[in-house]
């Protein structure tokens, strides 16, 4: 299961979203629902995803600044379906808060998308888990400021 959906965030809330990279909060889902995007990205999936989402421990969000390339990668099991330090996580969505970078492809196979500057203040939600089809996924090494915000959901169905 994949979908991308544009436009999810406005520009006005783009600073706020930001600010959740100082967060230490990372489950605490009511303290960002209260930016009208991040509640637009939690309903949206909602929508999306076939389970019931948890919006708190252990599902977390996070906003990363990571510029080293990351690997081809599953994030709910290993690449084999095995188990993997993340298991819980039954799918994972991804939106990017800046637009001062370059390179940095978010790149999914079966079937191939690749996102770079079109993820801008757009979302893709995604399978992660083991067994419900989970979308492998890599990501180039980035030139300049890419900020994500990241969200690993669990769901009421697999805890």
């Amino acid at each position: 299961m994949r979908t991308f959906h544009t436009d999810i965030i406005t520009e006005v809330d783009l600073e706020n979203l930001l600010a959740l990279e100082k967060s230490k909060k990372r489950h605490d889902f009511d303290v960002a629902m209260g930016i009208p995007s991040f509640k637009a990205i939690m309903d949206k999936i909602e929508e999306d995803i076939p389970e019931t989402p948890i919006w708190g421990f252990p599902s977390y969000y996070r906003v990363e600044r990571r510029l080293k390339a990351h690997a081809l990668h599953f994030d709910g099991c290993k690449l084999d379906g095995s188990p993997n330090h993340m298991s819980w996580c039954r799918y994972s969505a991804v939106s990017v808060l800046t637009e001062s970078w370059d390179k940095g492809t978010l790149r999914f196979y079966d079937p191939l998308l690749e996102l770079g500057s079109n993820l801008y203040r757009s979302l893709i939600v995604y399978s992660s888990g083991a067994d419900n089809s989970p979308q492998a996924h890599e990501r180039d090494e980035v030139i300049g400021d890419r900020a994500a915000l990241l969200l690993f959901i669990a769901t009421k169905e697999s805890q």
